[in-house]
């Protein structure tokens, strides 16, 4: 790994039962794996935002949007093998977006937890970091990584993922020197 660089690996290992993932509505065996892409919204920024759907062959489905590389929807089987969307989320960009989410599905950073006092020390100096928990630093800060569209693309290492990508800048929530990460999204059987 690059110096610099943080590469963040979440991989969903699932098991389908064979049901299709449309809001969880009828039963039926297999079916074909993939990644589709769809237009999600626009943030109040203007920004466009994507929703990635990635289904195993099993019918099992994760949507996942740029926008905080947030996990929106996550349809998994009951014991009956009926889908229900297990995952706490929102419905479209206003409720991602509203004052008071608290952090869905998202990616948070550069930090997650809270930072007291927005401030912390490496090698005798002392960083100051935005507060947006009372007097602490929550997650990130003001606009973490939950609060920034992703670029996103499809992984030829993996039939059914997403990788992700975002460049935090130096001192962007305070946070000193460049950092890129990477967080890929993986579905399987």
């Amino acid at each position: 790994m690059r110096k610099g660089m943080l590469l963040a690996v979440l991989v969903a290992i699932v098991c389908g039962s064979g049901l299709s993932a449309t809001r969880g509505e009828g039963k039926g065996k297999g079916g074909k794996a993939g990644v589709v892409k769809v237009p999600y919204g626009k943030t109040k920024g203007g920004k466009m935002v994507d929703l990635y759907a990635l289904t195993n062959s099993n019918g099992m489905t994760v949507k996942v949007i740029t926008y905080g590389a947030a996990i929106t929807e996550l349809w998994a089987p009951d014991k009956e093998g009926k889908l229900a969307d297990v995952n706490l989320g929102f419905e479209d960009m206003k409720g991602w977006e509203q004052k008071g989410n608290p952090f869905f599905g998202c990616i948070v950073g550069r930090y997650a937890n809270r930072i007291a006092r927005g401030r912390f020390t490496i090698d005798g100096t002392e960083y100051k970091v935005a507060t947006n928990n009372g007097p602490n630093h929550l997650h990130g800060g003001i606009k973490g990584f939950d609060k920034v569209v992703w670029s996103a693309k499809r992984t030829d290492k993996m039939p059914v993922a997403i990788a992700f990508s975002y460049k935090s800048i130096d001192g962007e929530e305070g946070y000193h020197g460049n950092l890129t990460v990477d967080v890929v999204y993986e579905l399987t059987d």
